[in-house]
């Protein structure tokens, strides 16, 4: 394939995310808002940005794109180009831990470990019904010794 072609193609994919995270970093002014309506729509649209520079250049997942790219890495194009997506992704991946940051500041939430006292006022969202419940019911009705719970975090 054509080094200016994988050139091009890593740089259109550049711009386009970076218009994502610049239009997310503008949208998480509002952290609880973003979170609650807008993480899902800001930062969903890269997946096809992925896939379509996946298309462009004939590659299935990253580590072929990798490969690709590896083997073109001689012509400069193709060496600055990959190094701009590594740097933006770089900022995506800075974005996330920021905000994850403040998520946790702002909840007063930390790391649980075996043994530990929880808060049973928790409320919890069931996946499966959308009913919300709190941790102290599940345990109360549960009536054994146990409770098992699959705690996700999702965005979208």
């Amino acid at each position: 394939m054509d080094p200016d072609r994988i050139s091009s193609e890593l740089l259109v994919t550049c711009a386009n995310i970076e218009k994502i995270l610049s239009d997310a970093k503008e949208k998480a002014k509002d952290l609880s808002d973003f979170v609650e309506n807008k993480l899902g729509p800001s930062f969903g649209p890269a997946i096809g940005i992925y896939a379509s520079l996946f298309k462009a250049l004939n590659v299935n997942n990253r580590e072929e794109l990798e490969e690709k790219v590896k083997s073109n890495f001689r012509h400069v194009s193709v060496q600055d180009s990959f190094e701009s997506l590594l740097e933006i992704e770089s900022h995506w991946n800075t974005f996330l831990s920021a905000l994850d940051e403040e998520l946790r500041g702002s909840a007063g939430c930390r790391g649980v470990s075996q043994g530990d006292k929880i808060e049973t006022g928790v409320q919890l969202d069931n996946a499966r019904t959308g009913q919300v419940t709190s941790l102290s019911s599940l345990l109360d009705t549960s009536h054994t010794d146990y409770v098992h719970l699959v705690l996700l975090r999702h965005f979208a």
